[in-house]
C-alpha cells in the first residue's frame, strides 16, 4: 500500500486525476475486500470450534457437589473428575492428584505425548 499511497500523490501533484482516483477506489476496495473475507474466515472458524468442543464432563463445585455438564458451562476454579476412557480434556487445567500422559501437539507441536504430573 505504500507504493499506491506514494504513486496517488505523484498522480495528484503532476493533475492524473483518473489515475489517481482509480488507484484510491481499488486499493479501497482490495483492503475492504480482504477484512470482510477475514470476518467471515474467524467466524467460521469460531463456529467449527464452538460445535466440536462441547463435550460432557464431570465437574466437582463446593456448593452442589457432582454434575455432568457440557464444556462450555466450565469455569476458572472448577474441579474436573478425568476418569478412564476419557481421551478430550476440553480446556486448560492442573493435575492436582495422579499422573497422565497428554498429546498436545495442537497446542505445542511436540510429536511425542508428554507425561503430567500432579502439583507437590
Amino acid at each position: 500500500y505504500v507504493f499506491q499511497l506514494f504513486s496517488v500523490c505523484l498522480w495528484f501533484a503532476e493533475d492524473y486525476m483518473e489515475y489517481a482516483v482509480a488507484i484510491i477506489i481499488m486499493s479501497l476496495l482490495s483492503i475492504f475486500l480482504t477484512v470482510y473475507d477475514l470476518r467471515q474466515q474467524s467466524v467460521k472458524l469460531h463456529r467449527l470450534v464452538e460445535s466440536h468442543n462441547n463435550i460432557m464432563v464431570t465437574v466437582y463445585r463446593n456448593k452442589e457437589g457432582f454434575q455432568e455438564l457440557e464444556s462450555h458451562h466450565l469455569v476458572p476454579g472448577d474441579l474436573l473428575v478425568l476418569k478412564e476412557g476419557k481421551t478430550l480434556l476440553p480446556c486448560d487445567a492442573i493435575l492436582l492428584s495422579g499422573q497422565c500422559v497428554v498429546n498436545e501437539s495442537m497446542l505445542t507441536g511436540e510429536s511425542i505425548p508428554v507425561t503430567k504430573t500432579q502439583l507437590p
